[in-house]
């Protein structure tokens, strides 16, 4: 109780307030004997300082062992990182992903229009075929359909020659002798019923042959069409493995970045670390 009613007295003389942002304190004292005044500020001040220097280096020395430990979790993570970016450097050296990617897409492009190209050819073929197989089956197609279908077919697949050849068959020639000795002989003559029996016959042997080259032209349609499939199973192997090399830089590029991003991150982390270390080894 003494100790407490001296404690009371002491303070009722005392004014003690803290300096905001600082650990410093603003101390007043009055008495009526100026030398008893300072006695107790001082008093109070050979208690309070240190005391106050023992809680606040404390405080930064608690503060400095704690920056140490991160500084050194950053440290080891900036080291896995700069060992796991210079790994793929190794692996994959130093790749432009900007040109690259520019380079697979063109690649890319340009097979996707010949593989568009190439399956309209094989439409085109098809077409053709059904049509000319329809034709051979149909016991209606007169010759001149054939002819037609072979000639055009025939110019397609070999540059014209059959085409041209058919064009001049000299049932042709025969066919005009026939329409010209029926106009001055009368179409009863001898010699014009002649002609077109000639003529019966070489119509009967044109349409077996134009048959036999329809069929030709069948295998000719088949053998390319396999051609044509064959080539599209290429080029859509080639424009898988494109596919699948772009999608790999994208997740390449994005690795890189993604280890570029964590480094550069340790290397600004660890040096703000460091600089709040040296401004705290000095306050403690």
């Amino acid at each position: 109780a003494t100790q407490e009613a001296a404690l009371a007295g002491f303070l009722r003389h005392v004014d003690i307030a803290p300096i905001p942002q600082t650990f410093f304190v603003e101390v007043a004292g009055w008495d009526a004997d100026p030398k008893q005044a300072a006695k107790r500020v001082n008093a109070l001040m050979d208690t309070f300082i240190p005391v106050s220097n023992e809680f606040v280096g404390a405080r930064f020395v608690v503060e400095q062992q704690q920056l140490l430990e991160k500084e050194k979790l950053v440290r080891d993570g900036l080291e896995k990182g700069e060992e796991k970016l210079q790994k793929l450097y190794v692996e994959h050296g130093q790749i432009n992903f900007d040109d690259r990617r520019k380079a697979v897409v063109g690649q890319l492009e340009e097979l996707q229009s010949r593989l568009t190209t190439l399956r309209i050819g094989r439409a085109e073929t098809e077409a053709k075929r059904e049509r000319l197989e329809a034709l051979l089956k149909d016991k209606a197609t007169t010759t001149e359909q054939l002819m037609a279908q072979l000639g055009y077919s025939a110019a397609s697949a070999s540059g014209g020659s059959a085409a041209s050849g058919l064009a001049t068959h000299p049932l042709a020639e025969l066919r005009g002798r026939v329409v010209t000795l029926g106009a001055t002989l009368g179409k009863d003559h001898p010699e014009v019923l002649a002609a077109k029996v000639e003529l019966k016959a070489g119509e009967a042997a044109l349409a077996d042959n134009l048959r036999q080259l329809g069929e030709v032209a069948l295998a000719t349609f088949d053998g390319r069409q396999q051609t044509l499939e064959v080539e599209e199973g290429k080029l859509a192997t080639i424009l898988g493995g494109l596919n699948t090399e772009r999608d790999g830089l994208d997740q390449l590029e994005g690795l890189f970045s993604s280890v570029k991003r964590a480094v550069d991150w340790y290397d600004k982390e660890l040096e703000s670390i460091r600089e709040r270390l040296r401004r705290t080894e000095g306050r403690a």
